[in-house]
């Protein structure tokens, strides 16, 4: 089936991406390390150079992401918008990433959490835990080490 064929056969029209075309998200073929069938991830971090180098990460490996420059907005987002994983970072202004993590355990919201951290203090992990955390990442971290974070916590291998 070509691409021509494709979008007739689902009566849509082909996306266009400066010229070239572009699969639906939901359509994509995902890589042996990539998603399943486009997992949505929301990235809470007030840092834009992490969430950037978070996106440059996992957009090539069909993730759909989606951001929150803050605890409270990322919260906002993980209640409307339900995401399959959420990776947070702990310390940010105003709501941190504890807080975050204490909201999602209260109103049960069972999402897997990755935490993503230069905090290495075993009382932080302990409490990140107790209140749902699914896996840590160090920060500074590698890219393949944040893939296999999140797989992991996507197939709940913890």
């Amino acid at each position: 089936i070509n691409c021509f064929e494709f979008a007739c056969h689902n009566r849509c029209s082909l996306p266009q991406t400066s010229g070239l075309f572009r699969w639906p998200q939901f359509y994509r073929k995902s890589s042996s390390e990539g998603s399943r069938l486009s997992d949505k991830l929301l990235v809470i971090d007030d840092s834009s150079f992490q969430r950037s180098k978070i996106r440059s990460a996992l957009e090539t490996r069909g993730y759909e992401l989606l951001e929150a420059a803050s605890g409270y907005k990322g919260l906002e987002m993980a209640i409307a918008d339900q995401p399959d994983c959420v990776l947070l970072d702990l310390i940010m202004p105003g709501m941190g990433g504890l807080e975050v993590l204490r909201t999602l355990h209260n109103r049960e919201m069972n999402v897997p959490v990755v935490v993503l951290t230069a905090d290495i203090q075993g009382s932080t992990r302990q409490r990140c835990l107790q209140l749902g955390a699914t896996v840590f990442v160090n920060k500074p971290f590698e890219e393949s080490e944040l893939i296999h974070a999140i797989r992991q916590a996507l197939d709940g291998k913890v």
